[in-house]
């Protein structure tokens, strides 16, 4: 298959998939600023295609995704600049729940621990720290999953956003939801998840928080 068809090829591939998500998109949230920068189950509404990438977006993707010598590498979301990301879509496993409030079916271990997140994003990030780890870059966690306390507490201790701290309102952070960790970084550990993270789902999805990565599939 030569090089022009190896990218038309992909690009079905990718608008198919770009399709197939839309159609199934579950409830999007209205985001809050903020460590944990999400929103509760009250603000749900549909909306699946705010804030998806655009079929020029996801082709150009495609375009770039063929390397130097012709072969098709994963697909890398196309780069946002962190709180321009919009609403947080959640799982089809979190609808109907309470931010903060999970039952422990919905949870898992990251394998750091006890740190857990929602199943699906607790799979990609033990995904993401295996690649991570093949490159020689270590992920450590130093938070996870928060519940509502955990995150009263942590607003207290940093202050919020929205007034120049660091914590989003209780019970409105994506921590609450499960999908996002705050990880340990330096030079190394960002400039690797700036590159990778997003093939795994993963953003820097909150400004001033280069730490703060959110698993959000869907956005990327």
């Amino acid at each position: 298959m030569d090089a022009v068809a190896r990218v038309e090829a992909r690009i079905f591939e990718v608008q198919a998939r770009f399709a197939r998500a839309v159609a199934a998109a579950p409830a999007r949230v209205t985001p809050a600023t903020g460590s944990s920068a999400s929103a509760s189950s009250s603000v749900v509404r549909n909306d699946a295609g705010t804030g998806s990438a655009s079929f020029r977006d996801i082709a150009n993707a495609a375009l770039r995704s063929i390397d130097s010598t012709g072969s098709t590498s994963a697909l890398r979301a196309t780069t946002r600049t962190p709180g321009s990301f919009g609403s947080v879509r959640l799982p089809g496993s979190l609808v109907g729940l309470t931010n903060g409030q999970l039952p422990d079916s919905v949870l898992e271990p990251i394998g750091q621990g006890t740190h857990r997140l929602e199943r699906s994003a607790a799979v990609a990030f033990r995904r993401m720290a295996a690649a991570a780890a093949d490159d020689g870059v270590t992920l450590t966690v130093s938070d996870s999953y928060r519940s509502l306390a955990a995150q009263t507490r942590t607003a207290g201790d940093v202050g919020l956003y929205r007034d120049g701290g660091l914590a989003a309102v209780p019970g409105t952070s994506t921590h609450g939801w499960g999908l996002s960790v705050d990880l340990e970084t330096d030079p190394k550990v960002t400039q690797w998840l700036r590159a990778n993270a997003n093939r795994f789902g993963f953003a820097e999805d909150v400004a001033r928080e280069p730490w703060h990565y959110t698993y959000r599939p869907a956005d990327l």
